[in-house]
């Protein structure tokens, strides 16, 4: 099948089209390098792309992807943000596509942008907040059969035994893999039935694929708990398999057996529609290419401008770390100052930047402070231990907090400077000692 779609490009106008790819692509690839994760999982998501591509064939050549890609082209230049360039790189792809062949599915573009960064960068940020939900919500569950089971923060308790919900153990990395098989069985039914889904089709596709791997990694965390299957056990990874056979692809194959029926039958038109002017493409093309190298531009040397801000506690060591980092260190604590460049910047938290070092942050949970919460967790590399807290906290101290709507409206809106605040202690005694002194009113200067 993936041979028959490739076949597909043969009959496409090559003198015009695959010059125009190859001129957005190749240095493309080069402005990406570092923003793009190449592992097994994104491979698999460029052979689904492939495989998922269809033509419709009762439809002419379309300029639709053209007001798609415009305003993440704009937001590009304006930011220089890779996201905007790498989702305006696919909308541009599109739009040649449609421009010099016929309307093309949705399936192509929603399998390279399940495989993108994008996809790790919301996870990220919803990552705790999902684990947590997760958690109590497989407590309630085996609280409904009178279990002796209880939770604390990512911890299940079941008889004395300790289980944690790690990020693996969510299922945050198999979502994607549950998206791309989602598109697979999609593109199956629209190859089968010779028709294309619309959007309304795709996005409730797609909000069906997430809330069965939900349900999917909440009835495995049960199974694990309930027959303490460790992850050393082997067992372990077939329970996941297999919730996912059962959970999600027979579902989907199921529902997908029934959305046929809405898939129009298309008959073969004759395509006499012209081509964009190529003035038009050349334009696009140069746009592209310009706000490729400016956001190439600004990943090296944003956060290096943020950098000239320092900070400083009394008592403590101050040292600048490259990338706006600043240390602050004494004896028992060490504290990680992180300027956030810009509210549509990520931000690099205990889980991801601890990793580095051997750390991984094995339970966390959020902790109630007298003036607001933070999250609060612990690191472990082999015997040794931190106790480790965050939040996120403007330059003027007047805004403490731990939503990411709530600091990134703020900085979007009011133009604000935020930073992410990471307090580590070896004991929890002082980890609540430093927190205090940071969070208290002007004792945290930048100058």
């Amino acid at each position: 099948m993936v041979r028959k779609n490739l076949r597909i490009f043969r009959s496409i106008n090559f003198d015009t089209l695959t010059i125009l790819l190859l001129i957005v692509w190749l240095p493309a690839l080069w402005f990406l390098w570092l923003y793009l994760h190449f592992t097994l999982l994104s491979i698999a998501g460029v052979i689904v792309a492939i495989y998922s591509v269809k033509f419709n064939p009762g439809s002419k050549t379309s300029t639709r992807y053209l007001f798609l890609l415009a305003p993440f082209l704009i937001l590009c230049v304006w930011t220089g943000v890779k996201t905007f360039y790498f989702i305006a790189l696919i909308f541009t792809t599109l739009f040649l596509l449609e421009s010099y062949r016929s309307k093309i599915s949705y399936l192509p573009a929603l399998s390279i942008l399940a495989i993108s960064p994008i996809t790790l960068y919301i996870s990220k940020i919803a990552g705790f907040n999902i684990r947590l939900y997760l958690t109590e919500a497989s407590v309630s569950a085996m609280q409904v059969f009178k279990l002796n089971v209880y939770s604390n923060g990512n911890i299940i308790w079941l008889n004395g035994h300790s289980f944690f919900v790690d990020e693996a153990c969510a299922g945050l990395k198999l979502l994607e893999a549950s998206i791309l098989v989602s598109i697979i069985i999609a593109a199956f039914y629209e190859k089968y039935y010779s028709g294309i889904y619309n959007w309304f089709i795709v996005t409730f596709w797609l909000l069906l694929t997430i809330t069965l791997n939900l349900i999917c990694n909440l009835v495995r965390i049960i199974i694990l708990v309930i027959f303490e299957i460790m992850p050393t056990n082997p067992t372990h990874m077939l329970v996941g398999v297999f919730c996912m056979i059962f959970y999600v692809i027979i579902p989907l194959a199921l529902v997908g057996s029934k959305l046929n029926r809405l898939l129009p039958n298309n008959k073969e038109v004759l395509n006499t529609t012209t081509s964009p002017k190529l003035w038009l493409m050349a334009i696009l093309v140069a746009v592209l290419f310009c706000s490729g190298i400016r956001s190439t531009y600004l990943y090296y040397n944003q956060l290096n401008e943020v950098g000239a801000s320092s900070f400083y506690l009394k008592d403590y060591k101050s040292t600048p770390m490259g990338d706006g980092i600043t240390k602050l260190s004494k004896a028992q604590s060490l504290i990680y100052i992180k300027p956030i460049a810009n509210f549509y910047n990520a931000d690099h938290n205990p889980s991801i930047c601890w990793q580095g070092s051997g750390y991984v942050l094995k339970s966390f949970d959020k902790l109630e402070l007298n003036d607001g919460l933070v999250f609060f967790g612990i690191l472990e590399n082999k015997g040794s231990k931190f106790y480790t807290a965050w939040w996120y906290q403007d330059n003027s101290n007047t805004v403490k907090t731990i939503d990411q709507f709530t600091w990134r409206y703020d900085a979007c809106i009011h133009q604000k400077q935020y930073n992410l605040i990471n307090v580590n202690s070896i004991s929890y005694k002082q980890l609540l000692t430093d927190m205090t002194m940071v969070r208290s009113e002007r004792t945290l200067f930048s100058k």
